[in-house]
């Protein structure tokens, strides 16, 4: 038995698949990842492997080029489990990320049942196409996948989303957000706490989560500290600061009451209350993507706004470059004006 890089092999001189009377050394995979749960079953593969070839019953029907996991007998709970510690422990993600990118899917999954191609494929067909959801969906079932050794491409359900594909529909001018504000129907203290979400997330962008993870600066610039989140702890800018006083931001007691049983639930909670038509009628994290063309308008550098935004340079270059574009050739034409008139 023998480990390449995270995976489990059994090499042997084994008869030639093809030639009979020839025999050959084989590196024969397992199918699965090199961690304690695995390394019991793996050596029992191996004396297994061992009888049938001493008492000449090895059959490569029964050893195909990788073990498949529906043979193997592991239900679904197994991989997860596997792939958790390996995620928690050796790449040291979050409890938080693992709840909300992985574990929010594989419960979809019958945990006592094995893991199989149409299962996975059952969960992905759940999702709606070409959405996030159903990207985000693709990576954790794909992810499974690999470390329950079952070959499966997802490329072609994955669908066509991406995060560059912001379109003007889901931006809203400075007017439409004070509109909104003002129309906001506040004739219950509940509505009235969403309400304030909604101020935060227009005020500083946030993803609709990092509302209830924050605090606000209550004079001077009202600055934004955001506590934790996706990408952990940043400060955040108004965009404007009048809103901020106006609005009154700082009042952090205001927030509704959501069980933060992880980032990812908050978010969704933030997502089915506001994007109701009683409240916005339209997806919350427009608002966050309106705060990154108010920044672009404002002229302020893309480095600044990448890092209010809590998100890498590169990302908010593919995500707002149709604005950041404009933005460039308008400077560009301002620069030429005033040379102009020199």
């Amino acid at each position: 038995m023998e480990q390449q890089g995270n995976r489990l092999y059994l090499r042997a001189t084994l008869p030639h698949k093809e030639l009979i009377g020839i025999k050959k050394q084989y590196k024969v995979s397992l199918g699965c990842t090199c961690d304690e749960a695995n390394l019991q079953w793996a050596e029992a593969k191996a004396w297994e492997m061992h009888y049938a070839k001493n008492q000449q019953r090895f059959n490569w029907d029964d050893w195909d080029k990788s073990i498949h996991p529906e043979k193997s007998g592991y239900p679904a709970s197994h991989w997860i489990e596997s792939l958790k510690k390996e995620k928690l422990y050796q790449d040291k993600i979050a409890q938080t990320t693992w709840e909300d990118h992985y574990l929010y899917f594989y419960k979809k999954l019958n945990p006592d049942l094995p893991l199989s191609i149409k299962s996975i494929l059952e969960i992905i067909e759940q999702t709606p196409k070409n959405s996030r959801h159903r990207k985000s969906c693709c990576d954790a079932m794909g992810r499974l996948a690999r470390q329950a050794g079952i070959e499966i491409d997802l490329k072609p359900y994955r669908g066509n989303w991406s995060r560059s594909k912001v379109s003007a529909r889901n931006i809203l001018s400075d007017g439409e957000v004070i509109k909104t504000w003002d129309e906001f129907r506040e004739g219950r203290i509940e509505v009235a706490r969403w309400k304030y979400v909604f101020s935060l997330l227009a005020v500083y962008g946030l993803r609709p989560h990092e509302a209830f993870f924050c605090e606000v600066e209550n004079s001077g610039d009202y600055i934004c500290h955001v506590l934790e989140g996706k990408t952990g702890e940043r400060e955040v800018a108004p965009l404007f600061p009048e809103w901020a006083e106006q609005w009154k931001v700082w009042e952090v007691d205001r927030l509704p009451q959501v069980e933060k049983r992880s980032h990812h639930y908050v978010g969704q909670r933030v997502t089915q209350m506001l994007g109701k038509k009683s409240y916005l009628g339209f997806p919350p994290y427009n608002l966050r993507h309106s705060y990154a063309i108010r920044g672009i308008h404002a002229g302020i550098p893309e480095r600044a706004m990448a890092s209010f935004m809590g998100h890498s340079v590169d990302e908010h270059r593919k995500t707002y470059q149709r604005w950041l574009k404009a933005s460039d050739a308008k400077e560009i034409w301002i620069a030429a004006m005033k040379r102009r008139e020199i």
